[in-house]
């Protein structure tokens, strides 16, 4: 009956049980957390391997390039296996140099499986010699022709 009445056992009882509440509430909280963090990351790390999986699958062939009065002619055919592939940069350079002749920062449209297209590119010199063409896809996989 002593102890019933002391206000410092009281005291110690009700101390312990915040403590242990603000404990609990704290890892609580880190755990929500850490799993918000990881759930994210594992989004992003899937959404990046299925944007990889997805550039492997793309293949673009040239067919031929042809310079036709002052028109640069592309045609290339979509022979990978996945659909829209998107065209979305080119550049041209003359095959002795490095630094570009004229690039194309423009939606050139997308391929389906097995679809052909063309590329025309307006605007450039007569070449000395060949001409390369560089094709960027919307995916970030890269392709080269030339003349």
């Amino acid at each position: 009956m002593k102890l019933a009445r002391n206000k410092r056992a009281e005291s110690a009882v009700i101390s312990n049980v915040i403590l242990a509440a603000a404990v609990i509430v704290v890892g609580l909280t880190a755990l929500m957390y850490s799993q918000y963090t990881s759930a994210n990351y594992q989004q992003q790390y899937s959404q990046n391997i299925n944007t990889n999986i997805q550039q492997m699958k793309e293949k673009i062939i040239f067919e031929y390039v042809v310079y036709d009065g002052g028109v640069l002619k592309a045609f290339i055919l979509n022979c990978g296996t996945i659909d829209n592939v998107t065209i979305n940069h080119v550049i041209v350079y003359t095959d002795d140099s490095d630094s570009p002749v004229k690039t194309y920062d423009q939606y050139f449209g997308s391929l389906d499986i097995n679809q052909r297209g063309t590329i025309q590119m307006s605007g450039l010199p007569a070449p000395l010699g060949r001409y390369r063409v560089e094709i960027d896809t919307w995916r970030g996989s890269h392709f080269v022709g030339y003349t």
